[in-house]
């Protein structure tokens, strides 16, 4: 990292310039402090934009699974028809095939039901923590106009 300073560093820098700012060099390092929070704002909006897209995806995910959990649930209950008319009808064996099938097709469709409410749950937290703000130029150009001035 050219021109950037350490966390270490820079507590480094500011205990020397609190104990003493007359002989502190703590000024001459500012502009690695300023090359530092630009990087790190620069790799947060590559972040976010990743971030975004997740968002977007899970959420037509999300939205995609009701619908095929719907259509799943009506197939479900056209096979526990069908099977329940063979049945009574003419062929048993048949029939209760399809019974199976269908209540194989309910287990399946409550796991994806459940992955559906997973999937829900991470994209409210993803949303939350999206939510704030993250900004650390502006607090650190407001701290660094409180410095000058005080300097």
């Amino acid at each position: 990292m050219p021109d950037q300073i350490t966390v270490s560093e820079f507590v480094a820098e500011t205990n020397e310039d609190y104990k003493a700012p007359t002989a502190s060099n703590f000024t001459t390092r500012m502009s690695h402090c300023r090359n530092t929070v630009a990087a790190l704002e620069e790799s947060l909006d590559v972040d976010r934009s990743v971030l975004y897209k997740m968002k977007k995806s899970v959420k037509a995910i999300y939205t995609s699974g009701l619908a095929h959990v719907e259509n799943e649930e009506q197939y479900t209950q056209a096979l526990e028809k069908f099977g329940e008319n063979c049945v009574y009808r003419d062929d048993p064996d048949l029939g209760s095939a399809f019974l199976k099938f269908s209540v194989f097709t309910k287990e399946l469709t409550a796991l994806f039901k459940n992955l559906r409410k997973y999937l829900q749950g991470e994209e409210e937290a993803g949303r939350r923590k999206m939510s704030r703000p993250a900004d650390l130029k502006k607090p650190f150009d407001k701290a660094w106009k409180d410095y000058e001035t005080k300097v």
